[in-house]
């Protein structure tokens, strides 16, 4: 830390208009305080961000990759991989439960969900074309 030495006169000057000129040892000493706040904090900051790194480097990343896996081990990776809008029947928009009917082919031709709900099921409405 850096302690100004004191000193007994000011070398400040006034100019002729009247207006009062100070010394850069009198403008240092204005600022020391703010510079000294803003250097201790950025300080902290970057040993706090140093700290976050090391605590972050043994954790699992969640990334997305181009094309959704869905061959992901769902104990292991929880997020649906075509996103949050499989939870609703395609055909009725009935949002979906514990029961529904997943089409398998769909997910391995198009790779794309199709879910609907056990009344559609039972009803037939997939079937489009007989």
């Amino acid at each position: 830390m850096f302690n100004f030495p004191p000193k007994e006169t000011s070398d400040s000057t006034h100019i002729d208009d009247g207006r009062f000129e100070p010394t850069e040892y009198d403008v240092l000493k204005g600022i020391h305080h703010s510079l000294k706040y803003i250097v201790t904090r950025h300080s902290k900051a970057l040993a706090a961000a140093e700290e976050l790194k090391e605590r972050q480097t043994n954790l699992e990343k969640v990334s997305l990759s181009m094309r959704p896996n869905t061959w992901e081990n769902p104990e292991i990776f929880t997020l649906d991989p075509y996103g949050n809008g499989d939870f609703f029947c395609r055909l009725c928009g009935y949002e979906l439960s514990n029961i529904y009917m997943h089409c398998d082919g769909c997910e391995q031709i198009l790779n794309k969900d199709f879910n609907i709900c056990v009344s559609c099921h039972s009803e037939g409405r997939y079937k489009r074309f007989e």
